[in-house]
C-alpha cells in the first residue's frame, strides 16, 4: 500500500511539474512574442533544427538529381541504341548493294548480245547516288565515285539489274546523269528475240506509266510483243551495245493509216529504289 502511495504521489507531482513548465514556456513565448522576438527555448529548437533541415534539403535534392540525371542517361542510352541499330541496318544495306554492283562486274564481262559482241571490258567505277532533281521534264541524278575515280561524260550508268542513264557533264569524281525516263533521252534499242530495233525514249511526267519507257518507230510488220526482254542496239551513239534495258509491257494495236507501232518497256533496274550504280566506261 505505501508502494502504490509512492508510486502515485511521485506522478501526481511529476504532472504538476510539467503543467508549471508548460506555463512558464507559454509565458515565455508571449512575453518574448511581446518584445518581438523570439523565445529562447524557440531560438535553441531553431539553432538545433535548422542544420538538420538543411541537410536533409541538400540530401533531397541530390538525390532528385541524380534520379533525373539517370532518367537523361537511361533515354539517351536508348535514342544510341536506337540509332545505332538503324546505322548497322543501312551499312548492311549498302555492302549488300555494292556486293552486287561488284558481282555484276563480272556479268557484264561474260554477258554477249544476240550479235555475239561483248560488251566493253573497261573496269566500271562505283559510285553513290547522292541526289535527285528534275526541272520541267528533266530527269537528272547527281552521283559521286568511289576511290577517287574519274568520270567522264558518255559513260554509262547501270545496276546489276540493268541501265539506268548516261553522265552528260562531269568533274572529278561528280557526274551529273540524265536518266533513260527523261522524256528528253533517246536512243537505239533492240528486241533480243526477234531482233527488231527501235527508238527508246522517255515518257512525259503528265502521262499514264510515266516510269515506264515508249519504244517506237517501229515498223507495222516489226515481231515485238508482251515480256520481250530490250537491249542497247548495235551503232547506238548514246549507249554500247547490249546494256539491258527493260521488258515489254505492252504493245499498240495497229490502226489503219499508222505508219508505226510503239510499245511500253517497263525498265529492269528499280529507279525509284537506288543509292549505288555502276558507271560502265566507255572504250
Amino acid at each position: 500500500m505505501l508502494h502504490r502511495t509512492v508510486r502515485g504521489g511521485s506522478q501526481w507531482w511529476g504532472g504538476v511539474g510539467l503543467t508549471l513548465l508548460a506555463v512558464l514556456l507559454t509565458v515565455w513565448h508571449h512575453s518574448a512574442q511581446a518584445r518581438g522576438g523570439a523565445a529562447l527555448p524557440e531560438r535553441a529548437a531553431l539553432a538545433v533544427l535548422w542544420p538538420l533541415q538543411s541537410a536533409s534539403a541538400a540530401v533531397w535534392s541530390g538525390a532528385e538529381g541524380g534520379v533525373r540525371e539517370a532518367v537523361q542517361s537511361l533515354t539517351q542510352r536508348r535514342h544510341l541504341v536506337a540509332e545505332n541499330e538503324r546505322l548497322r541496318a543501312q551499312v548492311q544495306e549498302l555492302q549488300s548493294q555494292l556486293t552486287k554492283l561488284h558481282e555484276a562486274i563480272m556479268q557484264m564481262r561474260s554477258f554477249k548480245v544476240a550479235t555475239g559482241q561483248d560488251l566493253p571490258v573497261a573496269e566500271p567505277v562505283t559510285a553513290r547516288v547522292i541526289g535527285r532533281s528534275s526541272g520541267g521534264s528533266s530527269v537528272l541524278w547527281d552521283v559521286e565515285a568511289t576511290m577517287g575515280r574519274e568520270l567522264r561524260e558518255g559513260d554509262a550508268v547501270c545496276t546489276r539489274a540493268g541501265l539506268v542513264g548516261r553522265v552528260e557533264q562531269a568533274s572529278g569524281t561528280h557526274g551529273k546523269v540524265r536518266v533513260i525516263t527523261d522524256p528528253e533521252h533517246a536512243f537505239r534499242g533492240v528486241d533480243s528475240r526477234s531482233r527488231c530495233d527501235g527508238t527508246v525514249m522517255g515518257r512525259n511526267p503528265f502521262e499514264d506509266r510515266s516510269d515506264c519507257l515508249t519504244f517506237c518507230r517501229l515498223k507495222l510488220d516489226a515481231d515485238v510483243r508482251v515480256d520481250d526482254r530490250i537491249y542497247t542496239a548495235e551503232g547506238n551513239l548514246t549507249y554500247p551495245a547490249g546494256l539491258p534495258v527493260g521488258v515489254v509491257d505492252e504493245v499498240s494495236r495497229e490502226r489503219p493509216g499508222q505508219e508505226f507501232k510503239t510499245a511500253l518497256i517497263r525498265p529492269f533496274a528499280d529507279l525509284s529504289r537506288l543509292d549505288w550504280v555502276l558507271v560502265e566506261r566507255r572504250p
